[in-house]
């Protein structure tokens, strides 16, 4: 910088010189000789050339008289620039023009007093007004970050403030606050399963142990060992619900797809059931339409066979006494499936129940893993689960 406005200077005081310089051979005649008298700061030689002699016009150079072999000559004391004129006499008119370098050195001076001041203040300016733009720039930052140290999963996420201006920041700030809720969101799920497992795990568990410990010394153990056989089913079932959970969460489930007659299982499913629908003074009453055609899906047999068995065995759960659980199977731009069923429950939001470890509120009995397995193996099977529940009566439609 400091380089190009000496430049600057320098330029201008030339052309200083040259403009003047100029000036004077335009106001000088030699027939009859008229000069224009200098300025209180002007120096020059005037001399006249005829070819035959070289006369000098004025001088009040320092150094007399100075035939300058450059244009232009720079000293401490002074700059110089030498110019000549052609007149119609055939003869030269030669100037060598000075002017003083005090005003010229004076500027200089002051430009490099200036930049040594300019120079370090500036530095000093920027590095005081960095530190408070950034740390005004950085305060919603350090917000998002105070607010990351302080976030975890024993109490309530909080969602971060976001900033009013659509930036960078803003985009920031709603991506962690989408991560934020998906956190929460996953927490709630593991809260729910060490819930629905505590006591899932504990309930069997309980039963098998009161019931060795008053029935040890009975004379049958029939029953016994029947409600003991029941306990280790329900345990095994919930421990297959965890695999086959984990399985589908790594898409790690192969399907084998044949051709299955849907009446066919839902008759072999139903009748499995039987006597736990009788215990729960329930029954299945089967409709098939067209009723003189079979009805037949591609699909995993054994991935149709749980959801047909977590579906009816949510039926027989949740089911009133005394009503019938109602299986329609239909022909209708596909093959439909409608299992519906009376029951006293009470469901807000119907389509959460496909998620996992969800329940109904206030009832404590069942995972909350059947209908998102159903729900899963449904999606890779290319089977559609739909739930509806409206005046009592809960649906579970299959669309195959």
């Amino acid at each position: 910088m400091y380089g190009k406005v000496k430049l600057a200077f320098e330029n201008n005081f030339i052309l200083r010189l040259s403009t003047g310089a100029t000036s004077l051979l335009q106001k000088t005649s030699v027939n009859p000789v008229t000069l224009a008298l200098p300025q209180a700061d002007e120096r020059f030689l005037l001399t006249y050339d005829n070819t035959i002699r070289t006369d000098t016009l004025f001088n009040n150079l320092p150094s007399g008289r100075d035939f300058m072999t450059d244009s232009i000559q720079k000293n401490s004391k002074d700059w110089r620039i030498r110019k000549s004129k052609k007149l119609e006499t055939g003869g030269t008119l030669t100037i060598v023009y000075a002017l003083p370098a005090g005003n010229y050195n004076t500027s200089i001076q002051q430009l490099q007093s200036l930049l040594l001041i300019y120079i370090p203040s500036a530095i000093i300016i920027s590095i005081i007004t960095g530190y408070f733009l950034s740390g005004f720039f950085l305060l919603p930052l350090k917000k998002i970050i105070k607010k990351a140290n302080h976030t975890d999963l024993t109490a309530s996420i909080q969602l971060l403030e976001e900033p009013i201006f659509k930036d960078e920041l803003h985009e920031l700030t709603v991506a962690l606050n989408r991560m934020l809720e998906r956190i929460d969101h996953q927490s709630q799920l593991q809260n729910a399963f060490f819930a629905a497992a505590s006591h899932e795990l504990r309930t069997p568990l309980s039963n098998m142990l009161t019931e060795l410990q008053t029935t040890a010394a009975a004379e049958s153990s029939a029953q016994l060992i029947k409600n003991q056989v029941e306990e280790v089913q329900r345990l095994k079932k919930l421990v297959d619900n965890f695999l086959l959970m984990s399985r589908l969460k790594a898409k790690n489930v192969p399907v084998n797809k044949t051709r299955i007659s849907i009446a066919e299982l839902c008759m072999e499913i139903m009748e499995r059931m039987q006597n736990e629908a009788y215990e729960h003074k329930l029954r299945f009453m089967l409709h098939v339409s067209p009723t003189d055609e079979e009805l037949f899906v591609s699909a995993d047999k054994d991935h149709l066979s749980i959801i047909l068995g977590n579906l009816f065995s949510n039926c027989i759960k949740y089911s009133v006494a005394d009503t019938v659980i109602r299986v329609d199977l239909l022909k209708q731009d596909g093959i439909v499936l409608t299992i519906q069923n009376e029951t006293e429950l009470v469901i807000s939001d119907v389509k959460s129940l496909q998620e996992q470890f969800t329940r109904v509120e206030n009832y404590k009995e069942g995972f909350g893993l059947g209908l998102w397995i159903a729900t899963r193996l449904g999606e890779i099977n290319d089977i559609r689960l739909a739930l509806n529940y409206h005046d009592s009566v809960f649906r579970a439609v299959l669309h195959m």
